[in-house]
């Protein structure tokens, strides 16, 4: 197992030591498969993603970045759910193993 640090930047996440367990892995890249962005790299390419991903926790009341900031970092969610909020109104409700955040890797 490997020690992974989240690196927190203009989001105000808190960082969070956490050894990555192999079940964590396999969750990331399940959730890396099924993804539009990931879903045709190679098993290689999606595990030195995996390599990348980080772990922090986010409270329901807090917002993960809000429209119109620039996003930092790709984001999959472990438990819970994540509401996607444009101009006010609730589009999309996401749920574990969904990502979001993929257009901050482009940039």
């Amino acid at each position: 197992m490997e020690e992974i640090r989240l690196r927190v930047r203009e989001e105000g996440l808190d960082p969070m030591l956490k050894t990555k367990s192999q079940t964590d892995d396999q969750f990331i890249l399940t959730a890396l498969r099924n993804h539009f962005v990931f879903y045709n790299l190679s098993e290689g390419e999606l595990n030195n993603v995996r390599e990348y991903m980080w772990w922090t926790e986010i409270s329901m009341s807090n917002a993960v970045f809000r429209q119109g900031d620039q996003g930092t970092c790709f984001f999959i969610i472990a438990s819970g759910v994540v509401e996607v909020v444009v101009d006010g109104k609730n589009i999309k409700t996401l749920k574990t193993g969904e990502g979001f955040g993929e257009l901050a890797l482009l940039y």
